[in-house]
């Protein structure tokens, strides 16, 4: 049987009914709002059709509207569709009806996250990597419900970075099989700093670190740190080594122990690890 064939005897069913019934009727009453799945909206969404007139029912009257918005279709496009077919109907009810599309809402960070995860993959990047979103999100996404909806992600920069940043990427959602939006994303490459020498390393004698005072200042020498004490008296100069008892800046007098035992000496800090001590002739200071 030829395609127009089976046309033509389903428009007969929108008169005459199944065979051997009686007369549908001739009357159509339109809705004043409905809410539509899929793409196109059908001469049955909008109009009150029995389950036996199934051909009348799938006659397009256009493209549905976009999630979250509203489309009004006129009693007069439904009576120009159904005189295009041949099809000679009363049509009732409003003058206007008011088509939805069904829709679910994706929220913008999901989106956000799914970019950061494609990124992470991409660039091989470790955990203690910060990536910093540079372009604001939309709070939220509206996605028709019908058919399965999909999610890619794809470089909007022309090589992927390898490092630092910024760099561009875009996230599409897909549904039936058409684009619903896109969002292009802006991220940056936050490494993290050089990690901080172990505790116990940097209180080591042998490995002093540099302290900072609670103005932010370094201090040259810190205490229990081996120094050189440079020891001047007269035009003699002696060096030896010697143990801050206690952390000084530059210019500053600490005390210094020469050896295990011995009394304390009072010297001004010269530089990092040196220390001068002047002793008048004679041995005094």
């Amino acid at each position: 049987m030829s395609p127009a064939l089976c046309w033509m005897l389903g428009l007969s069913a929108v008169f005459w009914g199944p065979p051997g019934g009686a007369p549908i009727s001739t009357d159509l009453r339109l809705r004043a709002r409905v809410q539509v799945s899929g793409p196109t909206i059908r001469l049955g969404d909008v109009a009150a059709i029995g389950s036996s007139q199934d051909a009348l029912s799938k006659l397009p009257l256009g493209a549905s509207p976009a999630p979250a918005k509203t489309r009004i279709v006129t009693r007069t496009e439904v009576a120009r569709l159904l005189r295009a077919q041949g099809i000679k109907l009363r049509l009732t009810g409003p003058r206007k009806v008011e088509v939805t599309r069904r829709y679910a809402t994706l929220g913008g960070r999901q989106l956000v996250r799914m970019a950061e995860r494609f990124v992470r993959r991409e660039l091989e990047l470790a955990s203690t990597t910060k990536l910093v979103l540079r372009a604001a999100s939309p709070a939220r996404w509206h996605v028709p419900s019908q058919g399965r909806a999909g999610l890619r992600v794809r470089w909007l920069s022309r090589t992927p970075p390898t490092a630092g940043g910024p760099f561009d990427v875009e996230v599409e959602v897909r549904s039936a099989g058409e684009t619903i939006a896109q969002l292009p994303l802006r991220f940056e490459l936050q490494r993290p700093r050089s990690s901080p020498r172990p505790a116990a390393l940097a209180s080591s004698p042998a490995q002093p670190r540099e302290a900072r005072s609670s103005a932010g200042t370094v201090n040259t020498i810190t205490r229990g740190q081996r120094v050189t004490v440079v020891v001047r008296s007269g035009a003699l100069t002696v060096r030896a080594e010697g143990t801050a008892v206690k952390g000084g800046l530059l210019g500053e007098s600490i005390p210094i122990r020469i050896r295990k035992g011995s009394p304390l000496v009072v010297g001004k800090v010269l530089a990092s690890g040196q220390v001068l001590v002047e002793l008048q002739p004679g041995g005094g200071r």
